[in-house]
């Protein structure tokens, strides 16, 4: 399995853009870079498994009119959710897992524990500033119900 360590910026926060360039070109399919705009045309979409979200986002890479990549995901909503959920601050770290050709998990390295909603049945959840509410699926989680 390959990997990439990239950062959190301000943008992450502010516009749900990772800046996955430090990734390079060689670390996603050839044809997941589409055109500039969705009516351009999409590239062929990657599937990412995004830790402490429970579902999967489908998306691809954009590019410039120039063609060269913008090194954003298209569809990045899930950024601040992610962003969020897990309290990352600018310049902490993240890492992009690439699990076959087309598939990719992102998950955090700051490893803090999280702010717990509820335990039921034995199961952690977290609630999001945007009312949803997620499993926490990693062990380095705390838990204080006094």
């Amino acid at each position: 399995m390959e990997s990439r360590v990239i950062q959190v910026t301000a943008a992450a926060h502010k516009h749900g853009n990772l800046n996955i360039k430090p990734c390079g070109k060689d670390f996603f399919p050839k044809d997941v870079f589409g055109g500039p705009s969705r009516k351009a045309g999409i590239g062929v979409p990657i599937i990412i498994h995004v830790e402490g979200l429970s579902e999967r986002v489908e998306t691809d890479i954009p590019k410039y009119k120039t063609g060269k990549p913008r090194w954003i995901f298209r569809k990045r909503k899930w950024v601040k959710e992610f962003v969020h959920c897990h309290k990352l601050q600018s310049a902490e770290t993240i890492t992009i897992d690439r699990l076959d050709k087309r598939t990719y998990r992102v998950s955090p390295n700051n490893k803090r524990p999280q702010v717990i909603e509820k335990a039921i049945s034995g199961k952690l959840y977290h609630k999001t500033k945007f009312g949803k509410i997620y499993l926490i699926e990693f062990q380095q989680c705390t838990v204080d119900l006094s």
